[in-house]
């Protein structure tokens, strides 16, 4: 059951990352970044300006994502 569960979060995860043109990657990728160091700096390296400007494509669905946690 838990397997299917995670699946189906998953497909919903990855059906609303699409229409926002952002992967699962990329989207793993920020999240991971935001629960490590708790903040985006746009102005401190191109990576964080990448993370920063995909992270206001995702605002709602990181937003709702770490609600849960």
């Amino acid at each position: 059951m838990s397997q299917t569960l995670s699946d189906s979060l998953l497909g919903v995860l990855e059906q609303r990352l699409v229409g926002q043109g952002v992967s699962i990657t990329e989207y793993s990728e920020l999240v991971i970044r935001l629960l490590d160091y708790g903040v985006l700096c746009r102005d401190e390296s191109q990576i964080e300006q990448q993370l920063y400007d995909r992270f206001l494509r995702v605002e709602e669905t990181v937003a709702e994502y770490l609600s849960v946690l």
